[in-house]
């Protein structure tokens, strides 16, 4: 097996290397790598990870020994260092090829998300650490004998060519993005682009929409898709009486085979407390065979003269410019014994607004905890490891204003993730649910709770941020307050910062939307500041 080294995109500097010896990895991935003592190589991440790659710390060097070089970086993984191991297959189940789509929308898609989505289109947006789509594609990496997965939507595509080709390095497996040239529903991409997402003839078919959080049960999903041998499988989930299920697609199942019996999309009266929770998988021939019918019983349909003068059915490009797979689809085929249900029990949320991206990272943060607790702040500032992330001086090395740092590990409160270049405070309180970004510098006495702070902001002493978003290269004065009524609360209202805002000391904004580039210096309550 030949070395394969993973990198981030930043400036030509020297590399050093720090080891580990996880051989239960070495020996999965290659057995005949198992009797070597050359141990899994990690790479210290270096500073500047460019925006719209991987967030996250580690560079991973698998089988022989690889000398320290100067190379250029071209992928983040920093803090988020775990080793993605793939999936066996299920007992008594042999591999199958599996292809994966997200639908990730497009520019005219994600308005609710602005400011942050002027800087960076919604599916790259962090969310506990990482973009927003990378929760998806690692989880995807997992799944035994999926080989590509296709990014579909109509932003343009230069937005996505780095995090793609990097995602792709990274994950081990064809990550690719596919634009379309105007909105054409969530079917009506898969349709349009069905040579391309059935080359290589995969046996299923993986569909996710992006603006979700999820555990993503997608193995336990296929094992469930795989018994009961139709179509198509829809993740379904029951939401609590006090959830409102009607902003949901809401759907009712046989008790006994889980067959979708009917499926409303976002009713007006109550229908279910069953929703739909955006993520389905296909068996790609006869799923195919539900789209063309689809075509041809909406009417979507062109009638042509054949060569006798007879008339047949044929279905066009043009024929099939819109489908929706909700409304058009699963509607449709509802008791037909053509689409099951299978119901999760794990966390999930939509992502459609500030608000929900909070409450996203609180649930991915706090999965984190159970399963990668190694993964967030507390393991990472250990006493071993502080040295390497804490340290003393009068200012920071941008410049951008005075942090002072110690050998004692900040105050961390439940699940917190913070960038491995990230600078802490020994004196800052820090938690819950909070996430720190790539070079951000927290100074001393500072307070942070239920945000999330991306890379490069200073937040000065004694600063305070709570149910807040702070935005890229933002500055947060000292004694200055950033805050909303949280996630909790029937509102759900947020501050969020958009990039290169500057707020000045002993300034305090609440529920407030700030648009880039802006200077706060004196308090708001409740705007757009334009």
């Amino acid at each position: 097996m030949s070395p394969r080294l993973y990198r981030t995109e930043a400036s030509m500097m020297p590399v050093k290397f720090l080891h580990c010896s996880p051989s239960a990895y070495a020996k999965r991935v290659n057995p005949e790598m198992a009797h070597r003592s050359n141990p899994l190589k990690i790479v210290a991440r270096l500073p500047s990870a460019k925006r719209g790659g991987i967030a996250g710390a580690c560079h991973i060097a698998i089988g022989a020994a690889v000398q320290p070089q100067r190379f250029r970086l071209t992928l983040a993984l920093e803090s988020w260092s775990r080793v993605l191991l793939p999936a066996a297959p299920l007992k008594g189940q042999s591999l199958m090829s599996a292809k994966a789509v997200i639908l990730v929308g497009g520019g005219s898609k994600g308005t609710r998300f602005r400011p942050l989505s002027f800087d960076l289109p919604k599916p790259l947006i962090p969310i506990a650490g990482k973009p927003m789509i990378l929760h998806h594609l690692e989880r995807l990496a997992q799944v035994p004998g999926l080989f590509e997965v296709i990014l579909l939507g109509f932003y343009d595509e230069s937005l996505f060519s780095d995090f793609v080709q990097n995602a792709s390095n990274h994950l081990g497996i064809g990550v690719r993005y596919l634009r379309e040239e105007s909105s054409l529903g969530t079917a009506g991409g898969i349709w349009r682009y069905r040579d391309a997402i059935r080359s290589g003839s995969p046996e299923v078919l993986f569909i996710l929409h992006c603006d979700i959080a999820s555990s993503f049960p997608l193995n336990d999903m296929l094992a469930f898709h795989r018994k009961h041998g139709k179509p198509l499988t829809v993740l379904g989930k029951t939401v609590p009486p006090s959830g409102d299920a009607r902003a949901y697609g809401c759907m009712v199942k046989h008790p006994d085979t889980c067959e979708l019996l009917h499926y409303v999309e976002k009713p007006e009266t109550w229908v279910s407390n069953l929703i739909n929770c955006g993520i389905y998988i296909a068996t790609t021939g006869s799923f195919y065979e539900l789209l063309e019918k689809t075509c041809v019983e909406c009417s979507r349909w062109a009638l042509t003269e054949n060569a006798s003068g007879g008339s047949l059915f044929s279905v066009s490009e043009s024929d099939c410019n819109h489908i929706r797979l909700e409304q058009d689809v699963i509607m449709h085929y509802e008791g037909r014994k053509v689409i099951y249900i299978y119901e999760h029990k794990d966390f999930w949320c939509q992502i459609k607004e500030p608000a929900a991206a909070l409450l996203a990272s609180k649930l991915y943060l706090e999965h984190y905890a159970e399963v990668h607790p190694e993964q967030l702040a507390d393991h990472a500032y250990r006493p071993e490891a502080l040295a390497s992330r804490l340290f003393t001086k009068s200012t920071d090395d941008l410049g951008r204003g005075s942090v002072t740092m110690s050998s004692t590990s900040p105050t961390f409160v439940g699940a917190v993730f913070v960038h491995s270049t990230a600078r802490v405070a020994s004196s800052a309180k820090v938690g819950p649910n909070v996430s720190i970004g790539a070079g951000c510098v927290i100074g001393a006495g500072v307070r942070l709770q239920h945000c999330i702070i991306l890379e490069d902001c200073v937040v000065r002493e004694h600063a305070y941020i709570a149910n807040s978003i702070i935005g890229w290269s933002s500055v947060i004065g000292p004694w200055a307050r950033v805050e909303g009524d949280g996630i909790e609360s029937e509102a759900g209202r947020v501050s969020v910062l958009g990039s290169h805002v500057e707020c000045d000391g002993g300034v305090v904004i609440r529920n407030c939307i700030v648009l880039p580039h802006k200077t706060l210096s004196t308090s708001a309550s409740g705007q757009i500041i334009l």
